[in-house]
């Protein structure tokens, strides 16, 4: 999805890469995957990390990362949402990431955990929440990081290659 975006895409596992072969790339996608974020190779380290000087967009799991790194916590949630679809619903209409995007649309869901509201660091900014008030994405306040629940490379997201080319052109 990001390769018309871009030069240039490496996709590397979370288990063959380090912190210091991260850091030669320009930016960041911190890509889903199965576990919760500390069973997932060098993908905390990383995020820990790189975070002050890399842009970095979560998905699924890596957005899950960004939050655990800034201090916050997953909760399970009732039931798993995995080949689901939510209705997404933007918070901060400003924000780059949905430039050009409706209010509310279709995303792709397919995660049993999520960001707990409660426990959100003051540094991460709610972008947009599902009709059930789960965190569907976030902003640091400070750094160039933002992170999706959602999976826009998933046919259930319609928009997502567009979400995907504001991120690159943020």
């Amino acid at each position: 999805v990001l390769q018309p975006l871009v030069e240039e895409v490496d996709v590397v596992r979370n288990d063959a890469i380090t912190v210091a072969e991260a850091a030669t790339y320009d930016r960041l996608v911190l890509s889903p995957g199965p576990g919760l974020p500390s069973e997932s190779g060098v993908l905390m380290d990383v995020v820990r990390e790189l975070l002050p000087t890399h842009p970095m967009l979560g998905v699924c799991l890596g957005m899950q990362a960004l939050v655990e790194v800034c201090g916050g916590s997953l909760f399970q949630q009732a039931e798993v949402m995995h080949g689901r679809v939510a209705d997404c619903r933007v918070e901060e209409p400003g924000d780059p990431l949905f430039q050009g995007l409706p209010a509310r649309f279709p995303v792709g869901l397919y995660h049993s955990w999520a960001a707990a509201l409660d426990t959100l660091p003051a540094e991460l900014q709610v972008t947009a929440r599902s009709e059930r008030g789960v965190i569907m994405a976030v902003r640091h306040r400070h750094l160039p990081a933002c992170g999706v629940q959602f999976h826009p490379e998933s046919v259930m997201t319609p928009d997502g290659a567009r979400l995907l080319a504001n991120w690159v052109r943020s």
